[in-house]
């Protein structure tokens, strides 16, 4: 099991959670997969990292993803893909930075995760910001992205190119996944620019 400390901006923590490693082939280590701070309220991992040298915030949903891009803080998990599912605590903490940085939402692959879909197009029409997985990245989310392609870090501009916010770009997304056709070279492609 490996604990994930949740530190606020005054180097405590409020939260923690942690995560099993191996099978979770039956129900019951399904369900003990995460434990967290019993009594804790939720905060946002990783915001003692988050810099003034970049515009954004990129909000994941779990702790091991935001570890691999800049500015990379979660939330440890988006249930309904609504910003209504964020703690109080949460919520002012994001709001905090909301003058000095843009809040970017990075969820798991929309084209590889039903789910992921439709918390995305349901945050751009609550006129969120979202990062959308470009078309033949063919990768889960970030960690599996990172490590099939042993990569420390992943350039936070692959993110800023791919971002829809709002209503209006809500059209769009639907739109674009209408469609999508799948390449088998395109994940290589896209991030060779960026190496």
């Amino acid at each position: 099991r490996i604990i994930f400390p949740f530190y606020d901006t005054y180097n405590q923590i409020p939260f923690y959670q942690s995560r099993a490693f191996g099978g979770t082939d039956n129900k019951i280590m399904e369900q003990v997969r995460y434990l967290s701070k019993v009594g804790a309220e939720k905060s946002v991992f990783n915001l003692d990292k988050v810099s003034g040298d970049i515009d954004d915030i990129y909000v994941f949903e779990g702790p091991i993803d935001a570890c691999f891009v800049k500015n990379g803080v979660a939330v440890a998990g988006v249930s309904a893909g609504d910003k209504q599912d964020l703690t109080d605590l949460q919520r002012n903490q994001l709001a905090a930075f909301s003058l000095t940085h843009r809040i970017v939402w990075v969820l798991d692959n929309q084209q590889k995760d039903k789910t992921s879909e439709d918390k995305t197009q349901k945050l751009l029409e609550q006129g969120e910001c979202v990062f959308i997985w470009p078309e033949g990245i063919d990768y889960k989310d970030f960690n599996e992205w990172a490590m099939k392609r042993n990569l420390n870090e992943i350039p936070y501009e692959l993110i800023q190119k791919h971002v829809k916010c709002g209503l209006i770009d809500s059209f769009e997304y639907k739109t674009d996944l209408a469609f999508i056709t799948k390449s088998d070279n395109k994940s290589q492609d896209f991030y060779d620019g960026f190496e």
